[in-house]
């Protein structure tokens, strides 16, 4: 799941942002996604296009901004949910291990009176 985390201008200083995102972010962990944001219309009738041209992506020489989205690196999503699904397992089965231990204790005190 991708969540919304910067608006970065167009300019030099919002490029240079984006740069050093990319070289220190944590690779293996997240990737990031850059969403071009400014004025479609005008821009596809320029290209050529119909009005709605662009209205799934702007080319970067078009944005007056970048929203930029962290998500978390799909091998470390599934890492994770894998070891919650482990540790539910195996808390249901010391739950039942337990429940069965309960119940041979509760037949041995019934033989014994």
């Amino acid at each position: 799941m991708s969540q919304f985390t910067h608006r970065v201008p167009n300019t030099e200083e919002g490029k240079t942002f984006l740069a050093l995102e990319k070289k220190f972010r944590n690779k293996k962990t997240w990737r990031s996604r850059k969403r071009a944001r400014g004025p479609r219309v005008k821009y596809a009738k320029k290209d050529g296009l119909g009005p709605r041209g662009y209205d799934q992506d702007l080319p970067d020489k078009y944005a007056t901004e970048w929203c930029l989205y962290l998500e978390e690196h799909p091998s470390v999503r599934n890492e994770r949910w894998r070891q919650e699904q482990i540790w539910e397992t195996t808390y249901k089965i010391r739950t039942l291990n337990d429940k069965i231990e309960a119940h041979h204790r509760h037949i041995e005190w019934l033989e014994s009176a």
